[in-house]
């Protein structure tokens, strides 16, 4: 019964079975909402453990925040702290600059993880920033 469950719960979450009856009812669309709800609730967790453990294990280096521009621009990340003669100063990102994109991309505060892959990537990739009022892009490699 419990390996049945398991395939019912796992291949047809709308399904549930009964404890009083034992036969398998339809979920309310209210139910499956909240399901999802969850759900994404448990990724944004994720996704900012994530960010975490990536930020710490960078610090060093640099650190961003996020920052929210104006209902035109959106938000992206700013530079609070830089270290001379890293990878993101031979860059020449500035402090206070904001990354808007990366490769055409908006930036959102779960991005970190993309934005360390670029210290990783072999190819070349294009990060739009925000320096004082001015707009730039920069090349990596």
């Amino acid at each position: 019964m419990k390996a049945l469950l398991f395939v019912l719960f796992t291949f047809c979450p709308s399904l549930f079975v009964s404890a009083e009856t034992g036969e398998k009812k339809e979920r309310s669309p209210e139910l499956r909402q909240l399901d999802q709800e969850i759900a994404e609730q448990k990724e944004i967790v994720r996704k900012t453990k994530e960010a975490k453990k990536i930020f710490l294990e960078n610090r060093d280096e640099f650190s961003l925040v996020p920052y929210r521009l104006n209902e035109s621009d959106g938000s992206g990340l700013k530079v609070t702290k830089i270290k001379p003669g890293s990878f993101w100063a031979n860059l020449r990102i500035e402090l206070n600059d904001v990354l808007l994109e990366i490769d055409g991309q908006r930036l959102n505060p779960y991005d970190l993880p993309k934005i360390i892959d670029i210290k990783k990537s072999p190819r070349t990739h294009s990060i739009k920033l925000l320096r004082g009022d001015r707009k730039i892009t920069i090349k990596t490699k």
